[in-house]
């Protein structure tokens, strides 16, 4: 660390975080690591293959049940699925 005083430290910050379907088989199951403020429906759109299923033309099928770990669990309506995953509360290990 010496080596480093008085310069500048770029560093990145992801969480990861397992996304599921409740009642599904194994192939609606990801695990992702994501950046705090990725937006959560873009992020899903791309990384996860059954997000688009569920979320045809924007015409929203369901809620999003987020499990915190050791904080209260939040469901996350459509309107917020535009919104970065630190804003709609998602932590790492969710």
């Amino acid at each position: 660390m010496k080596s480093l005083a008085g310069k500048n430290i770029a560093f990145r910050v992801y969480m990861d975080i397992q996304v599921s379907i409740d009642g599904r088989g194994q192939s609606y199951k990801a695990s992702l690591k994501v950046d705090p403020k990725e937006k959560m429906d873009s992020s899903l759109r791309y990384r996860t293959h059954f997000w688009k299923n569920f979320m045809q033309r924007g015409q929203n099928k369901c809620l999003v049940y987020v499990q915190n770990k050791n904080e209260e669990d939040i469901i996350v309506g459509p309107d917020f699925f535009k919104s970065p995953f630190s804003e709609i509360g998602v932590q790492s290990g969710s």
